[in-house]
Formats: C-alpha cells, sequence, structure tokens
C-alpha cells in the first residue's frame, strides 16, 4: 500500500463536498449489524452510501468520523484486504480527535478486493458496529456472507429509480398525491410513459437525449456481460453467453428454458455443452443481470425443478432489441415485478411466484408470507372489451379456487373499477396509481 496515494485519498474525500442527489426511498435497519447494498451496476449504490452520510452529517456526525472507501478508484484498485485495517490507521493518524469514539465505515463496490470478508469481519468483532458494505454482484456477496459473514450482516437490494423517485428526479410533487389537480395526473401519465421505455437508471432519467440515453444502455449491458460475467467467471465461449443476453433481453416476462435454449443454439449448429447454458444463465443471476421467478408448488423441489419466468433488471434494457411499441404488455409486467421485487426489501419474508394450472392458465404474481397467500395480482395493459377482461378474471379464479386468497388484483395501464370474480371483489387499479400507493 503507498500511504501517500492512500492519504491523498483520505483528505480529498474529506475536503469535497457530498454530491447533490435524489434522494432513495431504501430504508435499511438501525442495528449493530454489517448493511450490505446489493444489486446491478450504476444503480445508485455509491449514492444511497452518500445519502446515509449526509443524514449522519444532518445529525450531528462530523464528516472526519466517516471513512469512505471507492476500490474502483484508481489510487485504491491495488489494495489487499489486509490493507483496509492499516487504512483505518492511517485515517486516525491524519485525523487522531477521531481515533475514540465511533467511526462510520463505508466500502464501496468491495468486490474487487480478494477476500474481503476477512477484513469485514475483522472490524466487525473488534467492535466497530456501523459498516456498509456495497457490491455489484449479488451472489458474489451472498457467497462470501453464507461463510464468514454469517448472522453479522443485512442485505439490501438496490436497482434503478422507482416510480415514485423517477418523479422526484423529474420535478415532479409526488407529496401531492393522492390530491393531484388535473395537470398533474396528466402530466403523471406521460412521464410514466417516459419510465415504462427507458426505465430508471439515474444516469438515464437525468439524460434529456434519446440516442444517448441508448448509447448509456448498451454500454451497462456491455459492462456487465464483459466486467462482470466474462472476466469474473472466465467465460471461453462469449458468442453464446452474448447470444442468451439478447436472447434473455429480447424475451423477457416470459418462460425461459435453458434445455429449451440449448436446443435452439444445437439446431443452429452453435457448439456448447448443455451444463455451459445452465451456467451462464446462473452467472447472469448472480449479477442482477436478470431474474428467474419461480413457478408456485407446494413442493419445494417441484418449485425447483419447474420452467421459471425470466425479468430485467431495468425496462431501459427491452428496448435495446424490440422495438417499444411491440413490448408495452411485456415491459408493463416487468415494472410491475420490479417494484415487487424492492417491495421485498420492506417485507424479506415476502416470496414472489408466477401461477400455472394444468391447463395451462396463468397468473402473473402470487405473493406469499409465510403460509399466507396474501395477493394473486394479474398484469393487463388493457381491459377494453370483454373477450380480454374474461380471460385475466379466469385466471384469477382458478388461482384462488385452490389458493383461497381475499386480496385479488389486476394492474392495467389506466383502467380502475371493481369486478366480482366467485363472490370475491377483484380491485382493478392504474399502474401510477398502484406503484405510488405500495410504499416500498
Amino acid at each position: 500500500m503507498d500511504q501517500s496515494v492512500v492519504s491523498q485519498y483520505l483528505r480529498d474525500f474529506q475536503e469535497r463536498s457530498l454530491p447533490e442527489l435524489t434522494d432513495r426511498e431504501l430504508e435499511v435497519a438501525d442495528t449493530d449489524k454489517i448493511l450490505t447494498i446489493y444489486g446491478s451496476r450504476r444503480s445508485g449504490k455509491t449514492f444511497y452510501l452518500f445519502q446515509i452520510m449526509k443524514e449522519l452529517m444532518e445529525n450531528g456526525v462530523d464528516k472526519n468520523r466517516i471513512l469512505y472507501l471507492n476500490f474502483e478508484d484508481t489510487k485504491l484498485s491495488d489494495l489487499d484486504y489486509k490493507d483496509i485495517e492499516e487504512i483505518l490507521k492511517l485515517h486516525w493518524e491524519i485525523y487522531p480527535d477521531t481515533s475514540d469514539g465511533e467511526m462510520h465505515i463505508f466500502l464501496d463496490e468491495i468486490q474487487t478486493v480478494e477476500n474481503w470478508e476477512k477484513a469485514v469481519r475483522t472490524l466487525h468483532d473488534r467492535g466497530f458496529e456501523n459498516i456498509y458494505v456495497t457490491g455489484s454482484s449479488a451472489t458474489l456477496l451472498s457467497k462470501e456472507i453464507a461463510t464468514e459473514l454469517r448472522g453479522r450482516t443485512l442485505s439490501y437490494l438496490m436497482l434503478s429509480y422507482s416510480f415514485r423517485e423517477f418523479l422526484k428526479q423529474k420535478g415532479f410533487p409526488v407529496e401531492n398525491y393522492p390530491q393531484l389537480s388535473s395537470r398533474e395526473e396528466a402530466r403523471i401519465k406521460n412521464l410514466l410513459e417516459e419510465y415504462l421505455e427507458w426505465g430508471g437508471f439515474p444516469e438515464v432519467v437525468k439524460e434529456e437525449n434519446e440516442n444517448v440515453k441508448t448509447q448509456i444502455l448498451q454500454e451497462y449491458r456491455q459492462l456487465t456481460l464483459y466486467k462482470d460475467l466474462v472476466e469474473r467467471h472466465n467465460v471461453k465461449n462469449e458468442k453464446v453467453l452474448d447470444t442468451l443476453f439478447k436472447h434473455l433481453y429480447s424475451s423477457f416476462s416470459a418462460p425461459f428454458s435453458p434445455h429449451n435454449f440449448y436446443n435452439t443454439l444445437k439446431s443452429q449448429g452453435i457448439k456448447v455443452g448443455k451444463e455451459t447454458v445452465y451456467n451462464y444463465t446462473h452467472y447472469m443471476e448472480e449479477t442482477v443481470g436478470v431474474f428467474m421467478l419461480d413457478r408456485w408448488h407446494p413442493s419445494a423441489k417441484t418449485r425447483e425443478m419447474s420452467q421459471k419466468k425470466a425479468y430485467l433488471p431495468d425496462t431501459g434494457f427491452g428496448n435495446l432489441y424490440t422495438a417499444f411499441s411491440d413490448k408495452k404488455s411485456q415491459l408493463l409486467e416487468n415494472m410491475v415485478f420490479m417494484h415487487l421485487k424492492r417491495r421485498q426489501n420492506t417485507y424479506p419474508g415476502e416470496e414472489i411466484y408466477c401461477w400455472k394450472n394444468d391447463t395451462q392458465e396463468e397468473l402473473d404474481f402470487l405473493l406469499k408470507q409465510k403460509d399466507e397467500v396474501k395477493s394473486l395480482i394479474q398484469v393487463s395493459h388493457s381491459m377494453e372489451n370483454d373477450q380480454i377482461r374474461e380471460r385475466e378474471l379466469r385466471a384469477l379464479k382458478k388461482a384462488n379456487k385452490s389458493l383461497e386468497c381475499s386480496d385479488l388484483r389486476i394492474i392495467t395501464w389506466d383502467t380502475e373499477q371493481e369486478l366480482q370474480a366467485n363472490g370475491e371483489t377483484v380491485q382493478v387499479t392504474p399502474v401510477w396509481k398502484w406503484m405510488m400507493e405500495n410504499n416500498l
């Protein structure tokens, strides 16, 4: 470790102001456990750490009691895990008044440091109770947590902006909801269309030029492909991985089978092992490049073996390979799924499944808490005619017959009404109202 370089890094952080930011709605527990924030690249993890720092400083914590290490900074890029404790000692040398009392330690993109979990565990075991860790790879973090940090940490998934956060960034007065003027309601619906098409990555939301938005999303996709997958997992068959990426990012909100995908590659004359396809799919899940949703069944083994449904980590990715106008229904379903994933930070015991019966009738989402089915949700862009209405209701009726749930809901683009299904009330709710009212 070059002490002069690291000393400069520490002083630079103390001297510069924290950036302006849109407050995220994620709330982490007030606990002495290590807090881990994981998620896809560019979702806002670093700025969320800055948000926590600002709140600490507003509550009277001196900034020099905050140690922030960004391991993707070139000045820290070659550190060993043993250096983390040495940097803390160096901080105390520069700011001797902080050697006694609380320290707030923020370790950003720590997965770049090999054996990082050993350093974090050592700090925590020595009494440092305010430790925040971020990383881009969900499984890298959870794998280490399962060994070195078991029982010492709480983990939170950071996705791109929620709809409410998106509205805040756009300057919309979310505090006015539900008492909106006609003009505000019209604007919120217009912004919903933009959110559906371009997603909620902070950098994309701020950008006005659509060509630049597309370029940013393409670069995120490439960064995930090569940095998180090819390099980290030493992927040999980049062509197959790239083909898998394109398939999932053009056929989302739909069932996906690695076995069927393997057969498709085989029919095209592409040589690859079946195990490789399964591994690559798993790698994409690890890096939050895609989510795979289990089909509900009382048997855990059957759930694990059943065909999954694939969802994107941001709806903006859905427009890289297909026209927006051709994918609105799939994007709407994906947007609802992402909102449900964010809710799991607040309700960590809430499980999300899809549902299908033997006659192939499908329900988009089933929410379960312990042994209780809490909600059955169908997503339909339109409820304009009797045929669509009957189709959506039929799946809800069949699912509810076996699952016995009192909260039945159809989420639509802009339809609001109450329907009856076998004596139960079905709430038909516009997606923008549902996302505004379902706090994270």
